[in-house]
């Protein structure tokens, strides 16, 4: 195997010092690190005295020409990080990266919930290698028969250090307008009306909670059976490239109108909003246009965010369109219904029936292949850790760089080997 060194480059991480903390590691066991900053954001959260770094300040159309000119001039560029598979910058250096031979690490939330992020070779969710062969990932499921001791360490899911370096992130890509292409933005909500509209969320916090838990009381006082339809965010690129619907309103509209046609008249429809929603286009008001309309006012119920696991109770069975919170339900027990491409949209995890049949018909996951797969993802893409809270990012770092990085694994190699050979030699 080749040891030369390897050079990363980085594009676009998770908000915060998360990737010039990986950049650090890396340079401190001999790696080289290149990065290139998109926003004042990304140009914040890094060093000011880092030469390596580089700032992309053009439109988007000119961003295959730049990364490719620049990867002709740093042709020992190895690997190369990104954050998030399918913001426009980085599906075109994906595209680039395979055409060059450079491999492409991937990272993203992880598909297990709240400990754990993604880490998976040129894409994750949709784009994962586990739906490039189906019948071979079912298989190496499988052989994940045996129980796995799981050594995690618990983290607050949405720490106070991730709310202030998202604000400071979001005012610093304004100010920083001047100097960068705001066109190179992956969201679809003005970064202006994106940042001001969360004022009002956190300051309607405690009343949106407390009308949150005095719903539920109520629903669960009345005994009867529910679905539930677990939103995901309007940016969200699981429902824009790899889902049926234009946007989430469209996803409400499908799952409003089947439930109003097929669903028991006894049943009700729990529709929980995103619990990181900005409230920026008022779902509640569509919601009772969409239910009004179908004749189901009285059976449709919409909670502004708040936890899942209280629903879970007496829930009939979960609607997603391919969010990871539908891996919640299957832990639970809950049939889960998922209305478009998902790594867990497999028979035996989740229902394979249509949504109208769903209503009426429910499957039940099977326990003890969500178990194999469960230990799948643990053992394949799924790491513990976090990108925001500083015990989080020091556990995921060490986990990160021990993974990438040839030349540490050339040594644990040859570790094992001298380590065989003294055994060996003191046998005979």
């Amino acid at each position: 195997m080749d040891k030369k060194r390897q050079h990363f480059l980085l594009l676009q991480g998770p908000v915060g010092f998360f990737f010039y903390m990986l950049a650090q590691d890396l340079r401190a066991k001999n790696a080289k690190v290149s990065k290139i900053h998109f926003n004042a954001g990304d140009a914040l959260f890094w060093s000011l005295f880092d030469k390596s770094a580089k700032s992309f300040q053009k439109s988007r159309q000119k961003w295959d020409f730049y990364l490719r000119r620049f990867l002709s001039r740093n042709k020992d560029i190895t690997d190369i990080i990104l954050y998030g598979d399918c913001r426009p910058i980085h599906k075109i250096a994906i595209k680039i990266a395979a055409e060059m031979g450079i491999k492409v690490t991937v990272l993203e939330e992880g598909y297990l919930r709240p400990n754990m992020i993604t880490m998976e070779e040129n894409g994750v969710n949709a784009n994962s290698p586990m739906l490039k062969d189906l019948k071979k990932t079912r298989i190496d499921i499988k052989k994940h028969d045996k129980e796995l001791e799981e050594n995690s360490i618990r983290l607050r899911h949405v720490s106070f250090f991730q709310v202030i370096t998202t604000t400071v992130y979001y005012f610093l890509c304004i100010i920083g307008g001047l100097f960068y292409n705001r066109n190179n933005n992956h969201r679809k909500t003005n970064l202006v009306t994106g940042g001001t509209i969360w004022i009002p969320r956190y300051f309607s916090y405690r009343y949106r909670k407390y009308k949150y838990q005095k719903k539920i009381s109520e629903i669960l006082a009345s005994k009867k059976r529910y679905f539930i339809f677990a939103m995901q965010l309007t940016d969200d690129y699981q429902i824009r490239e790899h889902s049926q619907f234009k946007n989430v309103k469209e996803s409400i509209v499908h799952v409003i109108e089947s439930f109003a046609k097929n669903a028991d008249k006894d049943d009700l429809l729990i529709i929980k909003n995103h619990p990181l929603d900005n409230g920026h286009h008022r779902y509640n008001k569509k919601i009772t246009r969409v239910a009004v309309r179908n004749n189901v006012a009285d059976r449709v119920i919409y909670l502004d965010g708040g936890r899942l696991l209280p629903l879970f109770r007496r829930a009939k069975g979960m609607i997603v369109v391919n969010s990871t919170a539908g891996l919640q339900s299957i832990h639970h027990k809950i049939p889960t219904k998922v209305l478009a491409t998902s790594i867990y949209n497999l028979k035996g995890l989740s229902d394979p029936s249509d949504l109208g049949v769903f209503w009426q018909k429910q499957e039940l996951p099977d326990t003890e292949f969500y178990k194999c797969f469960r230990r799948y993802l643990l053992n394949t893409n799924q790491i513990n850790g976090s990108f925001y809270s500083p015990k989080g990012i020091k556990t995921l770092i060490s986990k990160i760089s021990s993974q990438i990085l040839v030349n540490d694994k050339i040594k644990a190699k040859d570790n094992c080997q001298e380590k065989y050979i003294k055994i060996a030699n003191i046998k005979n």
